[in-house]
């Protein structure tokens, strides 16, 4: 934590204070800053209320980074999950959320996740991947929240992905009488299975 006199464009003096929030999933530190006070003094007040809201449990960050976000949840999750689901949330928040690396998490607006899943798409992913994603970008949010990192879940209302309904194949008559015949010279104890079968098409 800290508090400095920064000269600004127009000539003028500013005070501003920066609080360490720790560091992001690249190693880039994160800190928490606020400017515009006229003296010393008058930045030392807010800071102090900042740095007891925090020690208090009241951890809503402004500007916490979505890759900070995704340390933290992952934080967490390593103490609860192992082996492939561990590895699959990894692997997810590595190569799938790009999009959001530049984001503080409660700026994160429904056009931009939009735009993430239409790349997604674009990239022919598959909808059970995309919702996975989704279904992990919920958790982190909830995550968040929870813990006071975070007033709001920008992902609380996205939608899944439709899944669109597997086709059902029916036999046709030549496809039923084919079998049927088959069955009658190779396998003739199995003709009520094949009835059975043909039937249910």
């Amino acid at each position: 934590m800290s508090v400095r006199k920064r000269r600004l464009k127009s000539g003028k003096d500013s005070w501003e204070y920066s609080i360490e929030l720790g560091r992001d999933f690249s190693g880039k530190r994160l800190q928490e800053k606020r400017s515009g006070f006229a003296t010393m003094k008058e930045a030392k007040a807010p800071e102090r209320l900042r740095l007891n809201e925090i020690e208090s449990g009241k951890k809503a960050v402004k500007k916490l980074a979505f890759p900070y976000a995704c340390e933290l949840y992952m934080q967490n999750a390593r103490l609860h999950y192992a082996g492939n689901t561990l590895d699959k949330y990894e692997r997810y928040i590595k190569d799938y959320f790009d999009i959001f690396k530049n984001q503080n998490f409660h700026e994160i607006r429904i056009d931009l996740v939009n735009r993430w899943k239409n790349r997604m798409l674009e990239q022919e992913k598959s909808s059970s991947v995309i919702n996975d994603c989704i279904k992990l970008l919920k958790a982190i949010g909830s995550y968040l929240c929870s813990n006071e990192y975070a007033e709001r879940n920008p992902f609380e209302n996205v939608q899944k992905i439709s899944i669109p309904a597997k086709e059902i194949k029916v036999f046709n008559l030549r496809q039923i009488t084919r079998m049927l015949r088959r069955a009658k010279k190779n396998y003739p104890d199995y003709i009520p299975c094949c009835i059975q079968l043909c039937l249910r098409g």
